[in-house]
């Protein structure tokens, strides 16, 4: 079974790369159906059903970027809807004439491939060859075959970069302050978040007896959360005194204890977390 790389690409020098990679990828590795919407779409076709299905198969995705194409929306359309498949696809960012600084935002999560890099170029096609699965090749192989047809990719890179020559575009200052305090401000969103309880669950193997009554409870409020389960604790102020101590003193006190307790896992009651 082959597996479906899509080769996005906006503007005559990222066609250019996508064409190369088109009948280029399948020389190294046989498996690898390569999918090129201006190659692969029959005339007299619908292109949108089309499209549409080559995202929905691919398993990773080439997305060809140069300096007049880095805000394309079909490039991050493309990308977006590679990304969102069942499986996760890997989108490989791949740069000619363009350095990862100039990136904007969605393209800067993904790793990125620099152009006429040999050793860059390797590792993009062990991405590749990983997402077959038992039918990838072995490292000698892939090796073997990466290193005899490397040349004539090289060749016909730089060649593109010749032929279409471009400055590589400087972000504005502004642009990177905004996209930097968007960063910050998810990540404070993110830490004012409740933390998600862990899905796997935990049972407490001691008696009430070896703990005071305080700890006691503390344990079964732990416990009460870790499983979902609504619970109430209400006392006296010396016990809201307690649950103000850090965890460790509400568990095991100030002073000399007896060991923790022993914790082991137990499997979920969710089926679907077995």
């Amino acid at each position: 079974m082959r597996t479906k790389v899509f080769l996005s690409w906006s503007g005559p020098a990222s066609k250019a790369v996508a064409l190369v990679f088109h009948g280029w990828l399948p020389q190294v590795i046989q498996a690898i159906d390569p999918w090129m919407s201006s190659e692969d779409i029959k005339k007299g076709a619908a292109w949108d059903p089309a499209l549409a299905g080559a995202l929905a198969e691919a398993k990773a995705g080439i997305i060809c970027l140069t300096p007049d194409n880095l805000v394309e929306p079909w490039l991050l359309f493309e990308a977006g809807a590679i990304y969102n498949t069942p499986w996760h696809a890997n989108v490989c960012t791949y740069l000619l004439g363009v350095t990862n600084s100039a990136l904007p935002g969605p393209f800067t999560r993904f790793q990125w491939t620099v152009s006429i890099d040999k050793q860059e170029n390797r590792k993009l096609l062990d991405t590749i060859n990983s997402t077959l699965g038992d039918e990838a090749l072995e490292e000698k192989r892939l090796d073997k075959a990466f290193d005899s047809n490397w040349p004539e990719l090289e060749e016909k890179l730089r060649r593109i970069s010749t032929t279409h020559p471009a400055e590589t575009p400087r972000r504005e200052v502004t642009d990177m302050v905004e996209e930097t305090l968007n960063i910050v401000r998810g990540l404070q969103k993110q830490s004012a978040e409740p933390p998600k309880l862990d899905p796997m669950r935990y049972m407490v193997d001691s008696s009430p007896s070896s703990f005071p009554l305080g700890q006691y409870a503390a344990l079964l409020a732990l416990g009460a959360a870790n499983q979902s389960a609504p619970h109430t604790l209400s006392g006296t102020s010396e016990d809201l005194a307690f649950f103000t101590r850090p965890l460790s003193e509400q568990l095991y006190g100030t002073g000399p204890q007896e060991p923790p307790p022993t914790v082991r896992p137990r499997k979920s009651n969710n089926p679907k977390e077995k």
